[in-house]
């Protein structure tokens, strides 16, 4: 008797953990037509905020290539808001170690503040024609492999190996993205991730700060009196 309740109750703690183990996120995907529609959103309205979560694999050893999608030898960041009101864009950066930065763009100028440190370093903004989701660039219909359920969201999935300028091997990148609007839910490669938060749109223009402005007059200035031939009649 009691080597048969010994039984049932190994058989039952086998199904408890099978069933525990197929959860949406680790089942496949379900191979489906391609939706129709853009793959994901590359530009986002007007008025927008969203934020980027990040981690990393452990340190690689010595002799072995970093293969996370990171910065290799940067301070890396692990969580990034940002702001969209028209043309300003300000992105709040938190980095490993508890240091924080910041960017600013009007799509005239750029000023990024580097991680705790009160200097600036400006440069020309992209006006609009950048998009606002870069690590998800790759992503095309020949690497769709279908539908699955990731971070309580139907995605479209999508992979892709890749590999640095020199040929070598860094991983097999996954993408989700949602399929109802089109926004990115994560990006992966090994064991280092990014998961995208929309979150409702800010209730005010922003507005740059003077010292961005400055620094931004600055560069200007300072390229005009470098290269006086390409300054405007």
């Amino acid at each position: 008797m009691k080597k048969s309740l010994l039984i049932g109750a190994f058989t039952l703690a086998l199904f408890l953990r099978g069933a525990c183990a197929q959860t949406p996120d680790s089942e496949p995907p379900v191979k489906e037509p391609l939706p129709p529609g853009p793959l994901i959103v590359t530009h986002m309205p007007a008025f927008a905020q969203w934020s980027i979560d990040f981690t990393y694999p452990p340190a690689a050893k010595p002799g072995q290539k970093d293969q996370a999608v990171g910065f290799p030898g940067q301070i890396r960041p692990i969580h990034i808001l940002v702001t969209k009101t028209g043309n300003i864009t300000h992105e709040e950066r938190i980095f490993e170690h508890d240091l924080k930065g910041e960017m600013w763009s009007n799509g005239d100028i750029a000023a990024e503040r580097l991680p705790n440190s009160s200097a600036l370093n400006a440069g020309f903004g992209n006006g609009q024609a950048g998009n606002a989701f870069p690590d998800f660039d790759w992503i095309t219909k020949e690497n769709y492999i279908g539908t699955k359920s990731h971070n309580q969201v139907k995605c479209m999935v999508f992979k892709q190996p890749q590999y640095d300028f020199e040929g070598g091997f860094l991983g097999i990148a996954t993408a989700y993205v949602d399929i109802k609007t089109r926004y990115p839910v994560e990006y992966q490669r090994n064991e280092a991730s990014r998961i995208y938060i929309i979150l409702a749109a800010p209730p005010a223009q922003l507005v740059m700060p003077n010292d961005v402005l400055a620094a931004g007059k600055g560069m200007k200035d300072r390229l005009q009196k470098a290269t006086p031939h390409l300054a405007p009649p």
